[in-house]
């Protein structure tokens, strides 16, 4: 792996859907120190308490001293409707990091395939890989902007765990948009093996300037047909499917035309279809 061309390993998020999962899958293969950053709260179920867990001051302290890569995966979705919360997470907490950063380190952005104006989350996710191209002279980059992924352990909250635990709950309805708009549902671990292939080659990426790389399925379908493919899987009653009962969002996306081409060069593709994730999902939940 050629992140261990650097000094250090910085991350954010570690406490987190994709933190936690990157940090199970790697931690084996990275050979350099491991910091992240401290949460904002306890965090109870997977401590890491064998890695130093720093204060943002610290973070920047040490960024400004070592060669560090810094995979920032910390994210805050909107939920809470605090958009200064939002803000603080998306944006200001890594550009405060940036500006300390030496000109031969790397950061490593996680972004959303959603278009800029949809939400307070889409917004602040583009105005920081924007306020990143300023610093693109001085400073290695990449942003990697990710598809809907779910799996064992995700934020109950999100719109994929929340609807196949209703379904594994049996619960008497589930209330939907009409579901034609289009997304590219994809699997933790077909996540993590496309970092595993991008971090094996940063020398050849950068080498062709692609410091923008989108990771999906690359077989978009519509939000229906996810639903009522989790239905057969699970086995729940596709009457109590609600499909119209609430309006589509203001400015909904109806189809995000993804282009995956430049992952697919580099040798990727997904190994687990949509079936088998949704089956994986509920095997995790003892079904």
């Amino acid at each position: 792996m050629e992140l261990n061309q650097y000094d250090c390993i910085i991350i954010t998020g570690a406490f987190g859907f994709l933190g936690k999962n990157f940090i199970k899958k790697f931690q084996d293969v990275i050979t350099k120190p491991i910091y992240l950053l401290k949460p904002r709260t306890p965090k109870n179920e997977l401590d890491f308490e064998q890695y130093p867990n720093l204060s943002e001051s610290e973070i920047c302290e040490l960024v400004s001293q070592k060669d560090c890569a810094l995979l920032h995966f910390a994210t805050d979705y909107g939920y809470s409707h605090d958009d200064a919360r939002t803000v603080e997470t998306n944006l200001l907490l890594p550009l405060k990091i940036l500006q300390f950063m030496k000109s031969s380190s790397l950061f490593v952005n996680t972004d959303t395939v959603l278009p800029k104006w949809l939400n307070s989350y889409s917004l602040s996710k583009k105005q920081f890989n924007e306020w990143i191209r300023i610093y693109s002279n001085r400073i290695k980059y990449l942003n990697l902007s990710i598809e809907h992924f779910f799996g064992p352990s995700d934020d109950k909250t999100k719109f994929v765990p929340n609807l196949l635990n209703m379904m594994i709950e049996r619960t008497d309805e589930i209330l939907l948009t009409p579901g034609n708009q289009k997304r590219d549902f994809l699997y933790i671990n077909d996540v993590l093996s496309a970092f595993d292939l991008i971090f094996s080659q940063l020398d050849s990426i950068f080498s062709n300037e692609r410091n923008d790389i989108i990771i999906s399925y690359g077989h978009p379908i519509s939000i229906r047909e996810f639903v009522e493919l989790a239905a057969d899987v699970l086995n729940y009653d596709k009457s109590r499917l609600k499909f119209g009962y609430y309006p589509y969002r203001e400015n909904e996306i109806m189809d995000l035309h993804l282009d995956i081409s430049f992952l697919n060069e580099l040798g990727w593709k997904p190994k687990i279809d949509r079936k088998k994730s949704i089956y994986l999902y509920a095997k995790s939940k003892s079904i």
